[in-house]
């Protein structure tokens, strides 16, 4: 009551005009005159009222570090007092010029901002992917001795680093049975006790002649991919293809990171996949060039003694280092042997020497033009000739004994420092004796090496056998012999 009285006493003393206390107010406030609105009702002066929060945030003003921006963690990174949604500049901890807020990877700088799977976490933060391991044993295929089959164990009993489960299964160490261990043999799959090997090439004479179309030493009969290369006869998966044949998906057989499948090179490792003539052979992998040869003879420009005209046999009876077929005919000397006419004792048959062992006054090479007996067509009668059983129309007998170079036990007939009697083309010279298909006869003697009815001269692969002469590329080297 005596708090009542004390209200009603300060509103009689009010001097704005207010009702008198107990009239009615025309503006329907309260007859007891102008009360504050955030007074607290009469009686509840002790009552607690509910903390201010501008930004409805969950923190009360008084607390919060940006109270007019919502922000509940009150983050503060540069712990100015300022919340950071609050700071001038906000916070980057990786100043990469995303704010850290809106950074998907805070800690490390991305300033592209990538996360290619979309889980937030840019890419850059994301973990490191698994290495690869194709076989599933727990161990990356980088480090697996067996990558292709499983072998947590990695078991290597012989030591040679290809895992046991990998290792091809040897029956015995002397696989053709002649007494010689693999390891030594220098034909293992052909018999060759004797181990003969004439031209020291590391390779028993028993394996010359057989037919190995890749060039790994073994013959194709036997091997289990005949056309690549895998002297080692891997073949993991034991389906009888050797594993250099087997197309597995994601191998990478040369290491440079794509796919067998799609590398045009798997042999050897080219990551740019170069292909400068666009035939899907990579660079490294085509086969060399040819060497040049304008008159298609069978002989190199580059020692070929008659460049545009074809002359195979390289003959040059005046040794002018010209070969006869680019010599210039002369009508006074008709063979162009260097001897006029008037004077040549065979005037239509080149012999600059004018030999004549006779003495009749005729060439001996006009002597057996008149039917005398020549054995070995080389135009040389045989009673003339100085090696009646061998073709040896220059006749060059370096002794003077008779007997000419060709036929002398250690002669040298075509002069490429090879003697006659191991000299596999004895009238050409081929210092280096290359004999691509083993068959004993030089390749510069050889007319169709591969036996395809194409004339070497103007076949477009010479060493493998393609009638058809296909050439899908336009490159002049036949489909045969692109590796």
């Amino acid at each position: 009551m005596k708090r009542l009285l004390t209200v009603l006493a300060l509103i009689a003393c009010d001097g704005g005009g207010s009702a008198e206390v107990g009239e009615p107010r025309l503006d329907g406030g309260s007859p007891f005159g102008d009360v504050p609105s955030d007074s607290t009702p009469p009686g509840d002066e002790d009552a607690v009222r509910p903390a201010a929060d501008t930004d409805a945030d969950g923190v009360p003003d008084d607390q919060d570090n940006c109270p007019n921006v919502a922000n509940a963690d009150q983050r503060d990174e540069d712990e100015d007092g300022a919340g950071d949604v609050c700071d001038a500049t906000p916070p980057d901890r990786d100043a990469d010029g995303s704010p850290d807020l809106g950074d998907n990877c805070p800690d490390v700088a991305n300033p592209d901002q990538a996360d290619a799977d979309g889980d937030g976490r840019g890419d850059v933060c994301d973990p490191a992917p698994m290495p690869a391991d194709f076989d599933a044993d727990g161990l990356p295929d980088d480090e697996d001795n067996c990558p292709q089959t499983s072998n947590a164990d990695q078991a290597d009993g012989d030591a040679d680093g290809v895992g046991d489960a990998c290792d091809v299964p040897v029956m015995n160490d002397d696989m053709d049975g002649d007494g010689v261990p693999d390891s030594a043999d220098n034909c293992p799959l052909v018999a060759n006790a004797d181990q003969a090997d004439r031209d020291g090439d590391g390779s028993g004479d028993a394996c010359q002649a057989m037919s190995d179309a890749d060039g790994d030493g073994v013959d194709d009969a036997v091997d289990n991919c005949v056309f690549v290369a895998n002297a080692d006869q891997i073949d993991v998966d034991r389906d009888g293809l050797g594993d250099a044949c087997d197309l597995v998906i994601e191998a990478d057989s040369d290491g440079d990171g794509l796919s067998d499948a799609v590398d045009n090179c798997p042999q050897r490792a080219n990551v740019d996949q170069a292909d400068a003539d666009g035939d899907g052979i990579g660079d490294l992998c085509e086969p060399p060039p040819l060497p040049a040869d304008v008159d298609n003879d069978g002989i190199e420009d580059e020692v070929d003694n008659c460049l545009f005209e074809p002359n195979a046999d390289q003959a040059d009876r005046d040794d002018d280092g010209q070969g006869d077929a680019c010599d210039p005919v002369d009508e006074n000397d008709a063979d162009g042997d260097g001897v006029l006419n008037a004077s040549d004792n065979c005037p239509n048959r080149p012999n600059g020497d004018q030999r004549d062992r006779d003495g009749d006054g005729v060439g001996d090479v006009c002597d057996a033009a008149l039917g005398l007996p020549d054995e070995d067509g080389d135009g040389i009668a045989d009673d003339e000739d100085g090696c009646p059983e061998m073709p040896d129309p220059a006749q060059p007998d370096a002794d003077r004994d008779g007997v000419t170079d060709a036929c002398e036990p250690e002669g040298d007939g075509d002069g490429d420092g090879v003697p006659f009697a191991g000299d596999n083309c004895a009238l050409i010279a081929n210092p280096d004796q290359a004999d691509v298909n083993r068959d004993g006869v030089g390749d510069v003697c050889e007319g169709d090496q591969d036996g395809d009815g194409v004339a070497d001269l103007m076949d477009n692969c010479p060493y493998a056998p393609n009638p058809g002469q296909s050439d899908r590329d336009d490159d002049d080297v036949g489909d045969a012999c692109v590796v």
